[in-house]
């Protein structure tokens, strides 16, 4: 089955491992490790209009870094006036879930034995995409969901996002099996996606890619 949006994807970017591949303009580059990744990705800066920080870079884990460059890249990729105005929405169980229980089994471990009990954020769900946020400094809402695969659910809040004042653009982000996929949507044009459709086969078709 078939659902229509009222919504578009102007762009994005497919992770897999240190190997990144932008789906409107068709950029792909290999990277030894994230910090050449930093580097290649710090080089297309020229044709990129909007500001970004990288000073929270060498703090992140592996999978905070690939959302942070991934975010620039969906950006650029899909060459926008303005990216403030977005809002996040993380997908699935292998993005933010594994930080989640990684960060919270931390804080049961070790807080309350190594003074470090204050420092537990009780409403911090969303780890790799909120460095990301701050990177780009996006204002919009963020936030992680887990629908088991229900794909429908995905795109149900994306269009809920857009009813919002002053969302003008929504990222999409999607982890799993070391892959990582990030869209960007904004409203318009509307848009069928499949039931089982997610956000990798959504964007080969939309960009006729191989």
């Amino acid at each position: 089955m078939n659902r229509e949006y009222p919504w578009h994807i102007i762009g994005g970017v497919t992770v897999d491992g240190l190997s990144f591949r932008t789906w409107r303009r068709g950029l792909v580059c290999t990277a030894e490790d994230t910090q050449d990744a930093k580097a290649k990705v710090s080089a297309v800066q020229d044709d990129f209009p909007h500001v970004y920080g990288l000073d929270n870079f060498r703090r992140g884990d592996t999978k905070v870094r690939t959302y942070i460059l991934a975010s620039i890249l969906a950006h650029r990729d899909a060459e926008v006036d303005s990216i403030r105005e977005t809002a996040i929405i993380d997908f699935g169980r292998q993005g933010c879930h594994e930080q989640n229980l990684d960060y919270f089994n931390d804080y049961r471990e070790h807080g309350r034995h190594l003074g470090r009990g204050h420092l537990f954020v009780g409403t911090l769900p969303t780890t790799p995409p909120c460095e990301a946020a701050i990177s780009l400094k996006l204002t919009g809402p963020c936030f992680y969901m887990d629908a088991f695969g229900r794909w429908p659910v995905l795109w149900d809040e994306v269009t809920n996002f857009f009813d919002m004042p002053g969302i003008r653009r929504v990222m999409i982000c999607h982890y799993e099996s070391d892959k990582l996929t990030i869209l960007l949507a904004e409203p318009g044009d509307r848009i069928e996606i499949p039931d089982d459709s997610g956000p990798e086969p959504l964007v080969r078709r939309i960009f006729q890619a191989d």
